[in-house]
């Protein structure tokens, strides 16, 4: 009778492991050949859903929902999304690859799990199934996730250009304050970080408790604005290497405007350390912040829940600075599994890589950029500026891309202390400039730079 409880208990922990890490089909089951999952379910693990489950009311989401169900007619498969916090995504794959399961077919990462996951030996070599060189693809992600000696690959990116992202004013505070909307300064190239500040502070109301603007303490948002005063936090050089921008005089100019904007001219809504992280849109909605930032995919959200009319800007920037700062570089990347079967990698490497291709031409793109524009916005000015802000091509804005550990364990904590008043701008990048070129070194060659943060060992 024990010997019998002992088999039920056994049979009860592997159907468990498998309900948890998604053994079976869409899990690592059998393939009969790259073309046919038998109608099992490609299982894609991210932390927000990435599986159209219907179509949406602009012709690019309808094409993204109809690419979905010809490549599920294509490839006899179902597209499936299993959305977690990115923090369980990152303990369940460490548990999954351990117990020798798996948790999903495509799983999305931060980069800096993903690196982690990397040296652990735990990421699948994906460089003899997918086309590296396809220009669809984010060839600074493929550079960074791939072995130096041996060439093998084992992450990839098709976010191209990245993140789009600018800033939205709403059209009733401006209005009700008499403050004219910034289109003609972005027209004239005199939309500078001087007149934003200038908006910003007629825009404030501490009477009705409205701010001009939504406090930057963290990045992306620091770097679009140091980017308009021709700074950077990180940039490549002549060499395609990675090189620090923090102690460039243009950075430490812009650090310094956007600290003074929240402690000393007070027109900002300065958000406090553990606020979530769409608090900005948030307060943007409720009519609390006159201006925002906001990235592409708040707008569907923005465009179906905000009463108050709103416009679209870029971010500020001096005259002689070529080009207005809208793309962020993602620091999102998608994996395979270190124990999944080959011949199941072998065809998720190939109907993935399809799933990636553009979906349209460079012509028919921007009919569908603008149907999807015109649905967010009310205004034809706010369209026609998000079209040519569609046009800017990626540059040196690669803040995130190069050195997520440096990036995410020490410099964006002690810029967000400085960004708040309580640290100095300069002291921090004094203390941090050394550590991060020594990063950035190692990064370049491939090698690894090990580091501690004060108080850690």
């Amino acid at each position: 009778m024990k010997r019998f409880f002992s088999i039920l208990a056994l049979f009860v922990v592997l159907a468990l492991a498998m309900s948890l890490f998604g053994c079976g089909p869409g899990g690592g089951g059998d393939v009969d050949d790259e073309n046919n999952f038998n109608g099992g379910e490609i299982v894609i693990v991210c932390y927000w859903d990435d599986v159209p489950t219907e179509p949406g009311n602009t012709l690019s989401s309808q094409r993204w929902y109809q690419r979905y169900k010809d490549l599920e007619k294509k490839y006899n498969c179902i597209f499936t999304c299993n959305v977690l916090v990115e923090t369980e995504i990152s303990a369940q794959f460490e548990a999954a690859v351990l117990a020798d399961k798996i948790l999903g077919d495509i799983v999305f990462f931060k980069m800096e799990h993903a690196k982690k996951f990397q040296k652990q030996n735990m990421l699948y070599d994906v460089s003899d199934y997918m086309d590296f060189t396809a220009d669809y693809l984010n060839s600074d992600v493929t550079r960074l996730f791939s072995d130096p000696k041996t060439g093998a690959v084992y992450a990839f990116s098709n976010y191209k250009t990245g993140q789009r992202s600018f800033l939205v004013f709403n059209k009733d505070i401006f209005d009700r304050f008499g403050v004219e909307y910034p289109y003609e300064y972005v027209k004239n190239n005199t939309w500078t970080p001087e007149k934003f500040l200038d908006l910003a502070t007629r825009t404030t109301s501490n009477s009705e408790g409205i701010k001009g603007f939504y406090g930057i303490v963290i990045d992306p948002f620091i770097s679009y604005f140091i980017n308009g005063f021709g700074g950077s936090i990180c940039y490549t050089d002549e060499n395609g290497y990675y090189q620090s921008g923090l102690s460039k005089p243009e950075t430490l100019e812009g650090l310094r405007f956007i600290r003074d904007m929240n402690v000393v001219h007070k027109v900002t809504y300065v958000p406090q350390t553990g606020v979530a992280w769409d608090d900005y849109i948030k307060q943007f909605k409720d009519g609390k912040v006159a201006m925002a930032m906001c990235a592409d995919f708040l707008m569907d959200d923005l465009s179906l829940n905000m009463d108050a009319d709103y416009g679209v800007v870029p971010y500020p920037k001096k005259p002689e600075v070529a080009q207005w700062a809208n793309i962020s570089e993602t620091h999102n990347v998608r994996v395979i599994q270190a124990n999944m079967p080959e011949k199941r990698a072998k065809a998720l490497c190939k109907v993935y890589s399809e799933y990636m291709m553009p979906l349209a031409s460079p012509e028919e793109q921007e009919d569908l950029d603008r149907d999807t524009f015109e649905n967010w916005c009310k205004d034809q000015e706010s369209v026609d500026i998000l079209m040519e802000l569609n046009k800017i091509e990626l540059r040196a804005i690669q803040h995130i891309v190069a050195s997520p550990n440096v990036f995410y364990g020490l410099v964006y904590s002690e810029l967000e202390a400085a960004m708040r008043g309580e640290k100095d701008v300069l002291t921090v990048i004094e203390t941090v400039d050394p550590i991060f070129k020594e990063e950035l070194k190692a990064t370049n060659e491939g090698t690894e730079y090990s580091y501690e943060v004060e108080g850690e060992s």
